[in-house]
């Protein structure tokens, strides 16, 4: 099938899979099938991010690989974003096409997530993550930067910008999980059993127009799903068990210029977390959108303009 530029950046969503129609020819359930969905899904991402000025690369941290996307100039201001949980690099994908050709832009898995192996032994609370980035941050020479995420990797910016001042010079939360939280936590345990159906609802309640895949799609996602879920439910327990796990109170001393921007149709992180954040940052502006949990996503051209108008403000203060 023919692909323009515009529908290889909405591949990105629900980690790219419209372009795997042809597949759902075959029996969902084939090995054939499930190895031409995994190879048109991986082209497809690849296809997206190239589309969008970035390269696929790998960098060794400390014995462990750690995979991520990088475009733009490496002497440009650096800008650096974080998926959520069970997600991947891609998820910025769409939102950074127009950034690559001003900035320095690197979009990383992090650990156990996308690329990045799953090794029990590494820290995966929020603190873990981000120490993990700043490590990778240094191994590619970047002395500061600005950070940004959605969801845990909104969070995990957060903590950053918290934990290694001295680098950050803005930080862009993107519905954003750690503050306010009005229940024990904001991350939920998968089931053990994961289908079609229930990848299909849980990105409906993620997005507020996600794709309409056919069913081979949905259960090669449920199968790829279902052998890292065990594994994401530990690293859910190691989050609720994080020191930045609440980061009200530390925020106040986060003084860098601040994003907030938050879909107004959140079912996971509804918008008075977004109104705590605002709260918290002393230097933070609030944007609330149309869209649902993953803003990069439902509306990603929106979201880059925001971003865009953000650092271009920075840059001349």
């Amino acid at each position: 099938m023919g692909i323009t530029k515009k529908s290889l950046l909405s591949l990105t969503t629900i980690f790219g899979l419209m372009a795997v129609v042809g597949c759902a020819q075959l029996s969902p359930k084939s090995d054939l099938a499930s190895k031409a969905i995994g190879q048109e899904l991986a082209a497809s991402q690849l296809a997206a991010a190239q589309a969008s000025g970035l390269t696929k690369k790998t960098v060794d941290i400390k014995g462990y690989t750690a995979h991520f996307y990088e475009g733009g100039e490496s002497n440009e201001p650096t800008l650096v974003l974080l998926h959520g949980l069970v997600d991947n690099k891609n998820s910025f994908v769409p939102a950074v096409s127009e950034l690559t050709k001003k900035y320095h832009v690197v979009l990383p898995d992090l650990q156990a997530h996308g690329d990045n192996a799953q090794v029990n032994e590494r820290d995966h609370s929020i603190e873990g993550q981000a120490a993990f980035i700043r490590d990778l941050v240094e191994k590619l020479g970047i002395k500061s930067l600005y950070i940004g995420g959605n969801s845990m990797g909104g969070h995990t910016a957060a903590a950053f910008a918290y934990r290694y001042q001295s680098m950050v010079k803005g930080l862009i939360v993107l519905n954003g999980t750690g503050v306010w939280l009005d229940k024990p936590s904001t991350y939920y345990p998968f089931p053990e059993e994961v289908d079609g159906p229930f990848m299909k609802e849980m990105w409906g309640s993620i997005l507020i127009n996600p794709p309409q895949l056919p069913d081979a799609a949905w259960n090669f996602l449920a199968t790829d799903f279902q052998a890292k879920s065990p594994f994401y439910n530990q690293v859910v327990v190691q989050i609720e068990n994080s020191l930045d796990f609440r980061l009200d109170e530390k925020l106040a001393t986060v003084k860098v210029p601040a994003l907030i921007i938050w879909g107004s149709e959140d079912k996971i992180v509804p918008l008075y977390h977004g109104k705590g954040y605002h709260a918290k940052l002393p230097n933070s502006e609030f944007k609330v959108l149309n869209a649902g949990h993953g803003p990069q996503l439902d509306i990603p051209d929106v979201v880059q303009d925001e971003i865009a108008q953000f650092l271009k403000k920075q840059s001349v203060l």
